[in-house]
């Protein structure tokens, strides 16, 4: 307000040497509507006798308050505190505020709404509605607008606090359609650099199958994946690749003779090797006791029966080509194949890269890198499917309105994923196991409990937000996030 006043200050009577002077203090509220939105401000003033003249002059200026909020003043002015402080004090509304502003915040940080469309026209308010509920609510579109009393996000889009048309979101979904590609061409301008390597499509073992990367290939896309166990066997009996060359420190590169620009990065990672090897152990510990108990059994069965539970056993735990079996007179006689184990010892830990981008543009170690950030990716699609933004199930019928749907689930990642990296801090400083706190969902969680309250008092009411804690000032000093 630019000025500090208590109840001594606006009422009092005041001597000056001979003068006489008597002054009370009102709140004179003014209304400037030659705005596009009318602005309520007030002036503090005050009625002053001096010497019996009358007079009255300006004390200063409140801005920055609410219509309601000057009423406020403007009665506490006028008839002073209550006798009791809560009497005709009602809480009327209280709705979910803190983590809707942090994210429509963020979102207006990074530029979205501009990249959307750079006029705040109504459906773009809805889209933006719709993109910072799908990270605070999920849901579905009708659910989310179901939520219009208990949450602030309507409002805080501009889109007053009655309950919104769902029809007005499924309008607003074909004009983001829309702008689709240009959104895409503003972002990757945004963070691409001229000549810089755009990955399309890094796939895993199983969808990047034999039959789909020729598919790929005639299409212009070049394509990095990881070979299965039976396609790594193959190479070893083309002697395209011997045991010999896969090392823990040192990437072996291999050309395809039969397959023009293919190449194989071969790997070894200590770390599986183990777990693979204790693995397998496990399994082999498993089907041998299976088989002992079938050696005790007293059962009376015939050859033909007993080979039959022991395939049934043997095939349980995925490891019967490391045993040798045979049955003679209803005895089971077993042992290991050693020569067959050493050689899947041999490639515990071994993985083979296959990419047919030239070696000018990913070298070795930037293929082996790329193939890593897979993780990444698959992250990604987790978050979108099963944990966060719930891109299933779908509510939509219409094609067009399922890549919509789809692209306000990417522009929520896109949000998720910068907050994620604004918020390193707030999780490098986690604990481990039982002692580990935070995640996403937490933050926002923590973040739900700052409140936008209603409060009436006497016949003027107040909108008040909950002031944030220590924690909560942190993760909102983290996000850049002013309240």
């Amino acid at each position: 307000m630019g000025m500090r006043l208590d109840m001594g200050q606006i009422y009092g009577i005041l001597v000056i040497e001979e003068y006489y002077v008597r002054w009370v203090m009102f709140l004179e509220i003014h209304c400037d509507r030659r705005r596009k939105t009318p602005y309520y401000y007030g002036l503090f003033r005050e009625y002053v006798s001096k010497n019996g003249q009358p007079g009255r002059r300006t004390r200063g200026r409140v801005s920055g308050l609410a219509h309601q909020q000057l009423l406020a003043l403007r009665d506490f002015l006028k008839s002073g505190c209550p006798s009791s402080p809560l009497q005709g004090c009602q809480i009327k509304d209280s709705r979910e505020f803190g983590a809707v502003h942090a994210v429509l915040e963020v979102l207006k940080d990074l530029g979205l709404d501009k990249a959307i469309y750079s006029r705040r026209e109504t459906w773009v308010r809805h889209v933006l509605a719709m993109i910072v509920g799908r990270v605070v609510y999920q849901g579905s579109k009708l659910a989310l607008t179901n939520l219009w009393r208990d949450t602030t996000l309507w409002s805080r889009c501009a889109l007053g606090d009655e309950r919104p048309d769902v029809d007005d979101c499924y309008a607003a979904m074909d004009r983001l359609l829309q702008r689709q590609p240009k959104i895409q061409k503003t972002l990757a301008r945004k963070h691409l650099k001229n000549g810089c390597l755009v990955l399309y499509m890094v796939g895993d073992r199983g969808m990047l199958t034999s039959a789909r990367l020729p598919e790929l290939s005639k299409a212009g896309l070049g394509s990095i994946t990881a070979l299965t166990h039976g396609q790594i066997q193959q190479l070893l009996k083309r002697k395209v690749i011997e045991v010999g060359l896969f090392d823990e420190k040192h990437i072996a590169e291999v050309y395809d003779p039969d397959e023009a620009g293919v190449r194989y990065m071969l790997c070894r990672n200590p770390l599986t090797a183990e777990k693979e090897r204790k693995t397998r152990d496990a399994l082999m510990a498993k089907t041998t006791e299976a088989l002992k108990q079938l050696a005790r059994s007293r059962r009376k069965r015939t050859n033909e029966e007993l080979a039959a539970a022991v395939g049934k056993q043997i095939n349980r735990w995925k490891v019967s080509k490391l045993f040798r079996w045979e049955i003679r007179n209803q005895k089971l006689t077993w042992e290991l194949n050693e020569t067959l184990l050493e050689q899947e010892r041999a490639f515990d830990g071994c993985y083979v890269i296959r990419t047919d981008v030239c070696s000018e543009m990913l070298d070795k170690a930037q293929t082996v890198d790329c193939y890593k950030g897979l993780s990444v990716v698959e992250d990604a699609f987790r978050q979108m499917k099963t944990v966060l933004l719930e891109i299933r199930p779908t509510y939509h019928h219409r094609d067009d309105r399922i890549e919509a749907h789809v692209l306000v689930c990417m522009l929520a990642y896109y949000i998720q994923w910068h907050m994620l990296q604004r918020l390193a801090r707030l999780f490098d400083a986690d604990g481990e196991g039982k002692d580990r706190r935070w995640s996403f969902a937490g933050v926002l969680e923590r973040l739900k409990t700052i409140r936008q309250q209603t409060v009436a008092l006497h016949n003027s009411e107040v909108v008040l937000q909950t002031t944030p804690d220590d924690e909560q000032q942190w993760i909102l000093d983290l996000l850049g996030v002013a309240m």
